[in-house]
């Protein structure tokens, strides 16, 4: 199943090809920690962070059960 976050507020979406976590999260911070990094293909992403403010990093797919707790709210803070 393919994952992928999206950070809210900008206009920045990052999807993987992730096929074989077989695990279980009940929350994004979990997914990540808990997934078979080699198993991910490397990705990079730039962009401006150019809106002061606290901004939600959420699961892009719809990937199970667990899929409405995948966000880290406040996961990305922009200051000045």
């Amino acid at each position: 199943m393919d994952h992928g976050i999206i950070i809210e507020g900008y206009n920045v979406q990052l999807a993987t090809k992730y096929t074989s976590f077989s695990g279980t999260a009940n929350s994004l911070e979990e997914f990540l920690n808990n997934e078979d990094k080699s198993a991910l293909e490397a990705h990079a992403v730039t962009f401006t962070a150019n809106k002061a403010g606290s901004f939600s990093i959420i699961c892009l797919v719809v990937c199970s059960y667990g899929h409405s707790y995948m966000i880290a709210e406040n996961g990305l803070v922009v200051t000045g």
